[in-house]
């Protein structure tokens, strides 16, 4: 007894193709073959995500994630978050769905991330490698400015700007 064992893949992301065998088998000794039998596989092309890595968005905002493969799809995914971070949620959904979830960072003190892991279902009940896909939340700087002072002409002010969270500043 043997066992056929090759990987199969199928690059035409539209329909199904066939590997045809053609098994003969031959006596140990190498004198007598016996008949050929035919025996044939159905390869069904597999998904591949093609999402693409979403860009960083601000605590309190919603993530815009469109979710696309290679053929279409329905969708699973999974979240793992940092700590900081609430409004991820697992779910699913179908090709060119958008996961929009608002995300909320109670960390003023620097960006945290979720991670959505993606997994495509074809048509044909093949499964795509899980996708992880990186959502990073930066934090809103909330400012409190010094009360209001009088100074006199040629005199710099000296206004205190504090902020809860890592600031650049601008100014007009």
């Amino acid at each position: 007894n043997d066992i056929i064992a090759q990987s199969l893949s199928n690059s035409d992301n539209s329909a199904a193709h066939n590997v045809v065998y053609h098994i003969q088998a031959t006596s140990t000794g190498g004198s007598c073959a016996g008949a050929v039998s035919d025996f044939t596989q159905v390869v069904n092309p597999a998904p591949a995500i093609t999402t693409s890595a979403p860009s960083a968005i601000c605590d309190g905002a919603s993530t815009s994630i469109t979710i696309t493969s290679t053929i279409p799809s329905t969708y699973t995914w999974t979240v793992t978050a940092d700590p900081q971070i609430t409004g991820a949620s697992n779910g699913s959904g179908n090709e060119n769905d958008v996961i929009s979830q608002m995300l909320t960072n109670s960390d003023n003190s620097g960006a945290h991330n979720v991670v959505y892991q993606l997994q495509a279902t074809s048509g044909f009940s093949c499964t795509s490698a899980i996708a992880n896909l990186t959502q990073v939340v930066n934090p809103t700087p909330q400012m409190t400015v010094a009360p209001s002072t009088i100074t006199c002409s040629g005199v710099s002010p000296a206004v205190a700007l504090t902020v809860t969270a890592p600031s650049d500043f601008a100014w007009t």
